[in-house]
């Protein structure tokens, strides 16, 4: 499978990132918020691209064909939740309207000191998820995170609270698997995403909004090995200052059979492709996976 989304340099320089970073944090947000305008349509004219590539989203994703509304809205969606992790780090929690949905399920994993799996995607904003349940629930929490990713704007928002470092666990490293285990022993939570590939020899093929394209074995592999709960979560941007934060039972543990373990693990990721498929076509715009995710123009 193609790892261009790896391979993505970071689009603009650190002297702009830490101006708007200062601008967020000492002007109201909504005020901020304006610049995502001209941001946005600068993309949109200089990322022919990641045009394409949301064309292509979008022929899936609904029968209406896209229109520049949609796609200065998809862009202005994502760009709203990255300026928003700004102020969910800085527990600016005030300025936005929340709904949590299915918070009980994660907080009696937490009160049977079971521990739980969270797995998510790229499906709206996970420092939303993030930094909510780390001031929310009373149990450690760890996140699942490559660091070699957004290296610059990662660095940045970590500036603002440097206890986020201490919740990472690079899959890269050594001890990570002991560090997965010690949290879910100590009735902690663990959080990733399903829905990109690190290793291309662990991948499943499942049908997603109508074409097949690879799922990443290893998250639901690992639930497997520590059977641990297993909690499916989305933190969808609904618009202005709105947030619904999806926490939704997916399984109490996952069981493979030794001489069926590969069709088993099949069979429960594809459980997780439509239950994101379903949360996809309900909320189209939060869709952050902005790369040749069908591999359409790579085999054209």
């Amino acid at each position: 499978m193609s790892l261009l989304w790896r391979n993505k340099s970071e689009r603009g320089n650190t002297c702009l990132m830490l101006s708007f970073r200062w601008l967020a944090l000492h002007i109201h947000r909504s005020i901020t918020r304006l610049i995502l305008y001209p941001t946005c349509l600068y993309y949109y004219v200089f990322t022919p691209t990641t045009r394409s590539i949301l064309k292509l989203y979008w022929s899936r994703v609904s029968t209406q064909k896209i229109t520049f509304y949609d796609f200065l809205k998809h862009y202005f969606y994502f760009a709203s939740t990255i300026l928003d992790r700004l102020f969910f780090i800085s527990k600016r929690y005030d300025l936005f309207s929340l709904t949590i949905k299915g918070k009980e399920n994660v907080l009696q994993c937490v009160e049977n000191k079971t521990g739980c799996i969270l797995l998510g995607s790229h499906l709206g904003s996970f420092e939303s998820l993030r930094c909510l349940a780390r001031d929310k629930v009373q149990a450690p929490i760890k996140v699942v995170m490559d660091r070699s990713i957004s290296q610059t704007m990662s660095r940045l928002i970590m500036e603002l609270d440097p206890e986020i470092e201490k919740t990472i666990i690079d899959p890269a490293e050594p001890a990570s698997i002991l560090s997965i285990h010690k949290t879910l022993q100590q009735g902690g939570i663990i959080g990733m995403l399903g829905d990109r590939i690190v290793d291309t020899k662990n991948t499943v093929s499942c049908n997603f909004l109508g074409k097949n394209t690879q799922f990443p074995t290893g998250p639901l592999l690992l639930a497997s090995i520590t059977q641990a709960p297993v909690n499916l979560f989305f933190g969808i941007y609904c618009g202005n200052n709105r947030y619904t934060i999806i926490f939704e039972r997916f399984a109490d543990k996952i069981e493979l059979q030794r001489n069926n373990r590969q069709k088993d693990l099949a069979l429960w990721i594809e459980q997780y492709v439509a239950r994101l498929e379903y949360y996809v076509k309900q909320y189209p715009y939060n869709w952050f996976n902005f790369y040749d995710f069908w591999h359409e123009q790579t085999n054209a």
